[in-house]
């Protein structure tokens, strides 16, 4: 209950309502101090070790393998520093970490160590105000919208949160379609993007600019405009419509029996239910799978199998060979998804946020399908830059 507490009071506002527990500046002030000071604090740490090392090295002589492994020491303390702060703190701090938790080539490994476990685990709303909002936005209540909506959330994170419904019946045979709802929380663009303004003075403070190899200001730029599109939920359904027509287009045309009886597109990209899409609802088709996120969990908590040594060791070697053949499949599905998209007419871009928390396996007897989804970061390209990158694909692939 303290830690709630924590959190509602360092956000500025609480559950009931959303009004503020102080008045907006101030509030808007001790989240912005708090911030600056943790930040602060870090920054420095590593300033200082990083002065105390090159020290230590000279005076000690000491080898790579030895320096190496302090460094390593100091990124896992700094990665559950960023932690931490993304979980007290939440908004975009949480939705920043959880991104470089996806960046194994710009992160050290013990920062995705740690903000990988962010991904798809932002707490989640209370029933009530995910009703209010599909009230607002809808007209109708939830038992109305929805004839079966699960409580349990597939899955929370910083701008919106996703539940499994059922529409109500249509038809003569009374189907009831199964959907994915996804709510926009309440006062999310606002907490947002004052906390993506806050990162940005302190990443283009010119003490703090000096200490990167790229221009933190053209990368937070970018960021800030792609952030205000995922509040767009009108825009990131047309996105995704316009990505679901390309890949499952069925091959050979319409005369080819194969295409007819035997095809099933190898990546699912879910579909808007028309009459229910705003600013701030998205209803989609419901797509089956796992995220790959839950999956790896799921993976390291496996309780290993109790045979004898030899068996275990031919079932590990199985094993690996089998994670092999999925993890193939699922590339190739995801690289031939993303060359459809971006070399076939229709659509002309790709999805521009595939973490794990966005992609979903489903096994198959016929192999592994991939499913994207949130679509709300989309990158098009006109047809030059696609030609462009075509001749470069082919130049490659020579």
């Amino acid at each position: 209950m303290r830690s709630d507490a924590r959190t509602t009071a360092l956000d500025g506002r609480v559950r009931n309502g959303h009004r503020p527990l102080l008045p907006q500046p101030i509030a808007d002030a001790r989240r912005n101090l708090h911030f600056f000071a943790r930040v602060s604090f870090l920054f420095a740490s590593y300033k200082s070790f990083q002065a105390q090392t090159r020290v230590q090295a000279w005076l000690t002589r000491a080898d790579q393998t030895a320096i190496d492994a302090a460094w390593s020491r100091q990124h896992d303390w700094g990665g559950r520093a960023l932690y931490s702060l993304a979980c007290d703190l939440k908004g975009y701090h949480l939705k920043g970490c959880q991104w470089l938790g996806s960046r194994p080539d710009i992160a050290p490994p013990e920062f995705v160590l740690h903000l990988s476990k962010l991904q798809d685990r932002c707490p989640p709303l209370a029933l009530s105000e995910v009703e209010a909002v599909i009230g607002s936005e809808t007209g109708l209540g939830l038992a109305e919208a929805f004839s079966e909506f699960d409580e349990e959330p597939l899955g929370s994170a910083s701008i919106a949160q996703v539940h499994s419904a059922r529409l109500p019946p249509v038809g003569l045979l009374r189907h009831r379609k199964k959907v994915a709802v996804k709510v926009q929380r309440p006062g999310a663009r606002y907490v947002m993007l004052r906390d993506l303004a806050m990162v940005k003075t302190f990443l283009c403070n010119p003490v703090v600019r000096r200490s990167f190899a790229w221009d933190p200001a053209v990368i937070m730029t970018q960021v800030e405009g792609e952030t205000r599109i995922e509040f767009d939920f009108e825009a990131e359904a047309s996105a995704m419509d316009s990505a679901a027509r390309v890949p499952n287009r069925r091959r050979g045309g319409p005369f080819n029996p194969r295409g007819w009886f035997f095809w099933r597109p190898r990546v699912a990209v879910p579909r808007s239910i028309a009459g229910m899409v705003t600013p701030r609802l998205l209803v989609m088709e419901r797509i089956s799978g796992m995220t790959l996120s839950r999956l790896a969990v799921a993976a390291e908590v496996a309780p290993p199998e109790t045979v004898s040594g030899g068996t275990a060791a031919a079932s590990r070697s199985r094993l690996g060979r089998r994670e092999r053949r999925a993890a193939r499949r699922m590339l190739h599905s995801l690289g031939e998804a993303y060359g459809q998209m971006l070399f076939e007419d229709g659509f002309g871009g790709i999805h521009a946020d595939p973490h794990p928390g966005n992609i979903l396996i489903d096994p198959t007897l016929i192999g592994v399908r991939v499913g994207l989804v949130d679509w709300g970061q989309t990158k098009t390209f006109d047809l030059s830059a696609r030609l462009r990158l075509a001749r470069l694909t082919l130049a490659l692939s020579s």
